[in-house]
């Protein structure tokens, strides 16, 4: 069953079964940021077993240069019951970036599983970003200039 709607620009597909076989890496940034005035930056990732073990989670590195994200030390994560989750951002190593602190207690509370998909959007970059995380029942197609972009 999917129902659709329409929200800022946005053509949203909620599907009511959870979506575990996407063939995807971690993080991957599956949906560019947009220029667009009425949608926000955000990236798709399905979760993966390293999360767990080294209980971090990296984020894709060309959201984060082109948000300044690599600036920023805090960041608070909102999921699907509004409720707020304070993250701590930082370097894993030379290559990678992310969420270093914090994100163990966010993925306990919210049942995050391994194959799990997520949309990550960054709703408010100020001095310490606000961060939504949507569950994978949400697929999001975005249109640009006449072509649709998922």
């Amino acid at each position: 069953m999917f129902l659709f709607s329409s929200f800022l620009g946005y053509f949203t597909v909620i599907k009511d079964l959870r979506h575990k076989a996407l063939d995807m890496t971690t993080p991957i940034s599956q949906i560019p940021t947009s220029t667009s005035a009425d949608a926000n930056p955000h990236f798709i990732s399905t979760i993966k077993h390293y999360t767990f073990t080294k209980a971090i989670l990296c984020l894709p590195k060309g959201f984060t240069k082109s948000n300044g994200l690599m600036d920023k030390h805090e960041m608070i994560l909102v999921e699907e019951k509004q409720r707020l989750w304070t993250v701590w951002l930082g370097k894993m190593d030379p290559r990678r970036f992310g969420i270093k602190s914090g994100w163990p207690q966010f993925r306990k509370a919210n049942g995050v599983q391994v194959g799990d998909t997520y949309m990550f959007e960054l709703t408010d970059n100020g001095t310490i970003p606000i961060m939504h995380v949507h569950c994978e029942c949400f697929f999001i197609f975005l249109w640009f200039n006449d072509y649709l972009v998922c």
